[in-house]
């Protein structure tokens, strides 16, 4: 850069040729530990005026970030904390409860979504389609769901690792800055303290809702005084830490070994999107202050940034800016969250390779806080949408396999274009879990035909391998009557003939190593053929109806849990077998019916 030209109007102006930088040095109290020696970046504009403009605001920016990084060398170099007193245990509660109210002024200016349309057809953008705002239906449930949470917990005394890891979050608040000790007797204190604040919260959101007002507290947001009871820890110096971009190289080699080829893609993705954000540094040099840079960054690009016309080709910085700039609609919090947690696998394993427990977990504490509905993000089909589906060419006749879309005379009940939405429909079953059947996984018992869905866990599996999503997945479904007068059986008995043991041979292992892949990006094809397809419906989607059905057909809950491969409550979940007769599952899936859904033109064919 030693080609810019200092201009007039700001200290901080530079141009090289015809565009125009800010440029900083770091200042000297922090030079040594920043990771860089200025701050010189493009403001991508040859108009002097609007140059003038943008690097006043970027100088706010850059400044703060000097002021952040002196904030965390302080932090770094303060005494850890015994313990806290009951004062300052009470303060924490107070900033977080008044946290929480701020956060739900701003979900109330930001407004509330009707509730979506399920007819209406809408642009699929990634594989975890972009949630709309809230609805206040979902809003009122994610409240009962985040209050039930907390009251559970403190109940029963306990503390789940989101309530831990968002308490030691709290405590790095600038507002509350405590450095306390791992084995502190404060930290149950502190959950509880935390569960109630929760607690508190909810009522008042609760009463918000019913029109009351409930002002947001103004707490003391000044720092409490700490009383240093023991030395501060000790880490290495910087010079003994390898840097960044070598430490994620070693992180690879030891871990893949153990990685399906789609989580490799994933994992090593998240993890070099930090290191072009954040830089390469020795790996001591991170901090939170890099945690929400990251965070942030991510929370201006929209899904699917790096294939988006106006974003090709940029930096990642530089396409978070223009995507904010050009008010792109951004991709959701539940993907930010998937990418905050792989990077902190990293940092994990980090902390145990080269540190002794005091690595830097620099996005700790960071994911959203997502109070949303239950359902996955996900509706069922409506009785409108599934009559679209099952009244779709496949379904009725279409012209040839792959011209699957246009009516015509050829049926396609030995394709699994047919049945995998079938299956999904009358068991409940994972997409994943469907395309990865063998024939062997029909099986009978008496007179009992099932389904054993089996594999491996998904961290263990290796391409071409069986996976489960959790040890509750491995079960035994019996096949739906309806399956069965379509042919399921007389399907399997021809495809044996093929010799290669799956169930669905035509589907093909996917880029990610599963054999759901392929099948995904054709049935969301299929549901825009049909018009069927709206921004929270997708193959998952079955499983839900599958669950209202269940629900309709008063199926109890063991057995319900039983079929979908969900973990039982209470205390049979605890102490109880999972295993339930064959025959009582039978019983209760005959039960289950689509009673707004004709089936019958199937039956014909």
């Amino acid at each position: 850069m030693s080609n810019l030209e200092k201009m007039t109007g700001h200290t901080r102006l530079y141009r090289r040729n015809a565009t125009y930088y800010h440029r900083a040095s770091v200042p000297t109290d922090i030079a040594e530990t920043y990771g860089k020696v200025e701050e010189t970046f493009s403001l991508r504009t040859k108009d002097r005026t609007e140059a003038l403009r943008l690097v006043r605001i970027k100088a706010v920016e850059v400044d703060g970030r000097f002021e952040a990084h002196r904030k965390e060398l302080a932090r770094s170099t303060e005494p850890y904390l015994e313990e806290l007193s009951e004062d300052q245990i009470k303060h924490v509660g107070e900033v977080y409860y008044a946290s929480l109210l701020a956060d739900d002024d701003d979900t109330w200016l930001e407004g509330f979504d009707d509730l979506v349309d399920t007819e209406e057809a809408c642009e699929w953008v990634s594989d975890v389609p972009d949630s709309p705002r809230t609805t206040f239906e979902e809003y009122i449930e994610g409240i009962k769901s985040f209050e039930d949470d907390a009251r559970y917990e403190l109940a029963r005394g306990i503390a789940s690792e989101f309530t831990k890891d968002e308490t030691e979050d709290i405590l790095s608040w600038d507002s509350v800055g405590h450095k306390l000790s791992k084995g502190s007797p404060s930290w149950p204190l502190l959950y509880r303290e935390r569960n109630k604040s929760v607690i508190r919260a909810c009522e008042a959101w609760s009463a918000r809702n019913k029109g009351d007002v409930i002002e947001t507290p103004k707490v003391d947001w000044v720092n409490q005084v700490q009383t240093p009871s023991s030395p501060p820890i000790q880490t290495p110096s910087a010079s003994d830490y390898p840097q960044l971009s070598i430490a994620i190289e070693q992180w690879v080699r030891d871990t893949e070994h153990g990685w399906s080829p789609k989580t490799k893609n994933g994992n090593i993705r998240w993890v070099h999107d930090f290191l072009e954000i954040c830089g390469d540094r020795p790996l001591d040099q991170y901090s939170k202050a890099d945690g929400r840079l990251f965070k942030e960054t991510f929370g201006n690009l929209p899904p699917n940034w790096r294939i988006r016309t106006e974003l090709k080709g940029l930096h990642i910085d530089q396409a978070s800016k223009k995507a904010g700039d050009l008010n792109l609609k951004t991709m959701s919090h539940e993907n930010i969250n998937k990418g905050i947690g792989k990077v902190t696998l990293f940092w994990t394993w980090a902390d145990n390779h080269y540190f002794d427990g005091n690595a830097p977990q620099p996005l700790k504490g960071l994911k959203y806080r997502l109070r949303r509905n239950p359902r996955d993000e996900r509706n069922p089909f409506s009785h409108v949408q599934l009559a679209k589906i099952f009244n779709a060419p496949i379904f009725t006749g279409c012209k040839s396999e792959t011209h699957w879309s246009a009516s015509g005379s050829t049926l396609l009940k030995q394709s699994p274009k047919f049945w995998v939405p079938l299956i999904g429909l009358f068991t409940g079953a994972r997409l994943a879990e469907i395309c990865q059947l063998e024939i062997a996984d029909i099986e009978t018992e008496g007179p009992i035909t099932y389904f054993d869905f089996n594999g491996v866990l998904a961290n263990e599996r290796k391409e071409g391998e069986k996976g489960i999503k959790t040890a509750n997945s491995e079960r035994k479904v019996p096949v739906h009557p309806t399956l069965l007068k379509l042919g399921l059986l007389e399907y399997i008995k021809q495809t044996k003939t093929t010799g290669t043991g799956r169930m669905f041979p035509s589907i093909k292992i996917g880029a990610d190593g599963s054999y759901s892949d392929h099948f995904s990006k054709h049935f969301r094809r299929f549901l825009n053929s049909c018009d069927a397809k709206t921004d929270k419906t997708s193959f998952h989607s079955f499983r839900h109806n599958f669950e209202d059905a269940c629900g309709n057909a008063q199926i109890i809950g063991d057995v319900r849990d039983t079929l979908q491969g969900h973990s039982s409550e209470g205390m049979r979940g605890r102490y109880g077998s999972r295993e339930i007769d064959l025959g009582v599952l039978q019983s209760e899936m005959n039960k289950i019916e689509y009673r707004e859904l004709d089936l019958s033109h199937l039956f014909r064919s």
